[in-house]
């Protein structure tokens, strides 16, 4: 019995010490590694392609808009009207923005048009920090008063 230990201990060992068990391993080790780290990385990628933005408008629009999205994005420019075609260059020259949201009042209602370099990076972007200026603009509420 005790020299069966003795070969099964030496085999085990032998199989430890083999240089496809330790790349193996160091791989394995890797990969949980990457599969960590990646929503993270995934994560940053998206928070970059959405968060730096040219808001255009009135200039009181703008003063109370870029307060109230001061918190979730990255206000590069400001603009009182954007070009009638925005485009990728326009954008790039504009502190290098994910998009362009032109603000305006009219009708009762404040329009919000996200004119954004990957539309598929806005998918789930909602401008609902807005809603406080909508209120204002609409129904004379202070943000104040309307600002949780």
């Amino acid at each position: 019995m005790r020299e069966m230990r003795v070969v099964m201990l030496a085999e085990v060992l032998r199989r430890l010490r083999s240089r496809a068990f330790i790349i193996a391993t160091l791989g394995g080790v890797l990969m949980m590694a990457l599969i960590v780290e990646m929503p993270a990385f995934f994560e940053r990628v998206y928070t970059n392609q959405t968060s730096t933005i040219v808001l255009a408008g009135t200039p009181e629009i703008r003063t109370k808009a870029s307060a109230l999205l001061a918190r979730d994005f990255s206000i590069v420019a400001q603009v009182d009207r954007l070009p009638p075609h925005v485009t990728a260059a326009y954008l790039r020259t504009r502190g290098d923005a994910s998009a362009a949201v032109a603000l305006s009042f009219h009708g009762g209602r404040l329009h919000a048009d996200v004119f954004a370099r990957d539309s598929a990076g806005w998918n789930d972007v909602r401008l609902g920090q807005l809603a406080p200026l909508a209120l204002e603009l609409g129904a004379g509420v202070p943000l104040a008063k309307s600002r949780p």
